[in-house]
C-alpha cells in the first residue's frame, strides 16, 4: 500500500494532481482526482475579498451532502427527534443543519453533545456519527440525554475542504459574534439545551492534505510565513516502531491539544 501510495504520487505530481480518499463504512475507498490548487494572492499580503473569491472558485463540489447525509438523517425520525437548527445559504446552495436527539431532555440524567464534520474534509467524524446514531445510541436511552450534530459543514463535506464557504474554519471561529454561519448555528442550539453538558465528543481526524494543501492555504490567507508541521511524519515513524508508539502518541496530544484546544470555545 505504501509503495502505491508513493508511485501514484508521483504520477500525481507530474500531472499537476493532487488526491483526496475518504472512507465510506469499514471498507470502501474513494479517491477523487483533482488539480493541485495554488494559493491566491501575494505571498505576506493577507487576503482581501478578491483572493477569497478566486479560492472559492477553485473548490468544486465532489459528493452530496443531500445525497449521502440528508436521507440517513431522515430514516432515523421514527427513532430519534429530528430538528433542523439552522440553514446555510452559500450563493444559491442551501443546506439544512439537522441535530438529533434520543428523546425529550431529562433534568435527571447527564448531557452528551456528539459532533461530526466541523471540518468538512474529516469524512469519519460524519460517517461515524451517523453509524453511531443508527447502531449505538438507542443504548443510552434513561441514561444520558444525547444531543447529536452528524455534519456541522456541509459546504467543506461537499467540497472536502477544512474551511467553510468564506474561507473560514469553524473550529476556530466558535465566538461571540462569529463570522461562520455554522459556528453561530451550533452555538445557539447549544444555547437553549437545557441543564450543563457533561461532556462534548467532536469527531475529528488528520489528513494528508492538512500539509500539503490547507496550512500553505492558511499562511496565504492570513499573509504568513508557511512553518511546516512534521506532527504527521512523527505518527509515521512511531507506526514503523510500535515500542515508540506511545511517546509519539502522548508527545503529539500535548502538541496539539496543550494550548487551549477546545471546540466550543474560541482557539487561540
Amino acid at each position: 500500500m505504501f509503495s502505491l501510495k508513493c508511485a501514484a504520487g508521483a504520477w500525481m505530481a507530474r500531472h499537476n494532481l493532487s488526491y483526496r480518499s475518504v472512507t465510506l463504512g469499514m471498507t470502501d475507498i474513494v479517491f477523487y482526482l483533482i488539480g493541485t490548487p495554488g494559493t491566491p494572492g501575494t505571498p505576506g499580503t493577507p487576503w482581501t475579498g478578491k483572493e477569497r473569491e478566486e479560492w472559492r472558485a477553485s473548490q468544486p463540489r465532489l459528493r452530496s451532502y443531500a445525497n449521502d447525509v440528508v436521507p440517513r438523517i431522515e430514516a432515523l425520525a421514527s427513532r430519534f427527534d429530528v430538528s433542523v437548527y439552522g440553514t446555510l445559504d452559500y450563493d444559491g446552495d442551501v443546506y439544512p443543519l439537522y441535530a438529533l436527539r434520543n428523546g425529550a431532555p431529562d433534568p435527571a440524567l447527564p448531557t452528551a453533545l456528539v459532533t461530526g464534520g466541523v471540518h468538512g474534509y474529516e469524512t469519519s467524524g460524519v460517517m461515524g456519527a451517523l453509524e453511531f446514531v443508527e447502531t449505538r445510541a438507542a443504548d443510552y436511552d434513561g441514561k444520558v440525554n444525547l444531543l447529536i450534530v452528524v455534519c456541522v459543514s456541509p459546504w467543506g463535506y461537499e467540497r472536502i475542504n477544512r474551511w467553510n464557504h468564506d474561507a473560514l474554519d469553524p473550529n476556530r471561529n466558535f465566538r461571540e459574534g462569529t463570522g461562520a454561519a455554522e459556528c453561530a448555528h451550533l452555538m445557539a442550539l447549544v444555547a437553549v439545551q437545557p441543564g450543563p453538558f457533561l461532556m462534548h465528543i467532536d469527531l475529528h481526524e488528520t489528513t494528508d492534505s492538512d500539509e500539503t494543501e490547507f496550512r500553505p492555504a492558511l499562511a496565504g490567507r492570513d499573509g504568513t510565513d508557511y512553518d511546516p508541521d512534521t506532527a504527521l511524519d512523527e505518527a509515521s515513524r512511531a507506526v514503523a516502531s510500535p515500542a515508540g508508539l506511545v511517546d509519539t502518541a502522548q508527545a503529539l496530544v500535548i502538541g496539539r491539544f496543550g494550548r487551549g484546544y477546545s471546540t466550543l470555545r474560541q482557539n487561540q
